[in-house]
């Protein structure tokens, strides 16, 4: 949210995207966030803050068993320094690190807390970054990311298309070895496997097909659109055939083939299960 300053031009609000940085002040608003956290809980008598110091000790810092640091030396030292001076793909990974390690120590719902705030956290300060299914995606929107995460949570989507929709998501979230060919395979298959799932036929055309047959029947100009789209992903320089003259697509791309995939994957439930109809 802009400041009175900025909403009255007495400050200018930062306008640049961070995609390969993280500046001091959401640095600062994520460890605030992680402190508070984890102070509330130790105020409930909650065990959980040990936990995570353990889990995030072990599994993000390497520290032996009998080296990881006292409850104070870890939040105080090793974490702050970590979230406040880490290189910035690093203090992404100790993010993701700390938010499953508190799913796995305190409960699912207060990790999936926790990953909102810091979604809020990134939307405020331009940050090209966004939670989704558990992993820290290059999604610069909240829109692009609930509309991911809502069609992978719902379970009224076909099981194999959430499934697709993960391992896209997982290629994304990847930043040691992305791998974009594969997001926008997996994104494509999510479609497929919910249209034959829903529809029955034979690929993505011939379920499709079915599905217009229904009443409700999803709208003809997308259905006419995903045909064709699958037949770019297909032929024989698309990204699904495989061979040595396939163009590798860019991250614009892969998070367009994704976030529209996902949308695509709940109209497709939502018109088959008279779902908001």
């Amino acid at each position: 949210m802009a400041t009175f300053s900025e909403r009255n031009g007495y400050e200018i609000a930062s306008t640049a995207i961070q995609r390969e940085s993280l500046d001091d002040a959401v640095r600062r608003d994520v460890f605030n966030m992680f402190h508070a956290a984890q102070d509330n809980l130790r105020d409930q008598s909650n065990d959980s803050p040990w936990t995570v110091v353990d889990i995030v000790s072990m599994r993000h810092f390497h520290t032996t068993r009998d080296a990881i640091p006292s409850y104070t030396n870890f939040w105080e030292g090793v974490f702050k320094n970590g979230i406040l001076a880490g290189q910035w793909n690093k203090t992404l990974d100790l993010i993701e690190c700390t938010t499953t390690a508190y799913s796995s120590a305190a409960s699912p719902a207060y990790g999936n807390l926790l990953t909102q705030r810091i979604n809020e956290i990134f939307a405020d300060h331009l940050v090209a970054y966004r939670f989704v299914n558990g992993e820290i995606a290059p999604l610069d929107t909240d829109e692009e990311a609930e509309a991911v995460d809502a069609a992978i949570s719902d379970r009224d989507v076909p099981a194999s298309a959430r499934t697709h929709l993960a391992q896209a998501v997982s290629h994304l979230a990847n930043r040691d070895e992305r791998d974009l060919r594969n997001v926008v395979k997996e994104s494509i298959s999510a479609v497929e496997s919910a249209a034959r799932a829903l529809g029955g036929g034979n690929g993505l055309v011939a379920a499709l097909d079915a599905l217009s047959k229904e009443d409700p029947a999803p709208h003809k100009a997308l259905v006419d659109g995903w045909k064709k789209l699958y037949g770019w992903t297909s032929d024989d320089g698309g990204i699904r055939h495989g061979n040595n003259t396939v163009v590798e697509p860019g991250l614009p791309l892969a998070k367009w083939m994704l976030v529209s995939s996902a949308a695509m994957v709940t109209y497709l439930t939502d018109v088959s299960i008279g779902r908001d109809s």
